[in-house]
């Protein structure tokens, strides 16, 4: 064979590798510009147009939806509940933080089967509320260490106070705290009466270990104060933050010398806050 013949070869074959991918191009084309035509992504969902009804239970998974490729407001409120996700299928690493709020899922529309063991959503993944409450324990709710001690309560206002001519002694008087297992306790407050430079009113939040062991959190006292109603604040709290696990909380009053109606309680009031 001689160059030219080889050379002639070469040309045909080309030709021929040409003519061939050009067919290919041709079949291939139309059906490539079908498949784009018909690809779906969430800009072409109209918004809120897929129902539940349109899937097929387990028919779509986690691998089958590119992240991020579908945002809220593109599926319509409670359109997907717990039956179209299977067990297991997404983990807190699915979930950006602070994307789904707890106005997003239908009441009970997602139960523990829903979340695998260990996908652990934990408090990163969740919005919370931090909100100030009140715990307040009025006079007439506290009740005397001794049972036999003689006190009264005002018929109007529910102060508590030690009558006259019941001797000098200090009484003491308490009642119990019931705080939620977490809360963090800032401040403490007594709203009481004191008309007296001689005798005082005194008032303790104190926990209790499981072995007996006490811990005094916040203290306040009138400390000779003659101004009548006043309000007496401790906002440095000791070991605030409430276990309900292994303490028991109270808060007792004391009500010293004399006493009698210069000297009253009207309430005792814990303001705490609380992760909801």
């Amino acid at each position: 064979m001689n160059r030219q013949t080889l050379k002639r070869l070469m040309v045909k074959g080309t030709m021929a590798y040409v003519a061939v991918f050009s067919l290919v191009l041709m079949v291939a084309m139309p059906a490539l510009a079908v498949l784009a035509a018909n690809s779906i992504g969430s800009r072409e969902i109209k918004d809120r147009s897929i129902k539940s009804r349109d899937i097929g239970k387990y028919a779509v998974g986690n691998g089958k939806i590119a992240p991020r490729s579908i945002r809220r407001g593109k599926i319509a409120e409670n359109a997907i509940n717990g039956s179209h996700i299977k067990s297991g299928s997404v983990k807190s690493s699915d979930i950006g933080y602070g994307q789904v709020k707890s106005s997003d899922i239908a009441n009970r529309s997602i139960v523990n089967a829903d979340i695998a063991w260990g996908a652990a959503i934990s408090d990163v993944k969740i919005d919370f509320t931090i909100k100030n409450r009140y715990f307040t324990i009025p006079g007439s709710e506290f009740r005397p260490r001794v049972s036999s001690t003689q006190y009264a309560i005002d018929a109007n206002t529910g102060f508590i106070f030690k009558p006259f001519l019941q001797g000098v002694d200090d009484w003491y008087f308490f009642a119990p705290v019931r705080l939620p297992q977490g809360a963090i306790v800032t401040q403490f407050r007594l709203n009481s009466w004191d008309s007296t430079d001689v005798d005082d009113v005194e008032a303790l939040l104190r926990r209790i270990s499981d072995s007996g062991d006490p811990t005094d959190m916040a203290f306040v006292d009138s400390n000779n104060d003659i101004d009548g109603y006043i309000n007496i604040d401790d906002n440095l709290i000791f070991e605030p933050v409430i276990d309900n696990v292994n303490y028991t909380y109270f808060v007792r009053i004391k009500l010293s010398g004399a006493g009698g109606f210069d000297l009253r309680v009207l309430n005792a009031r814990i303001k705490y806050t609380y992760r909801i």
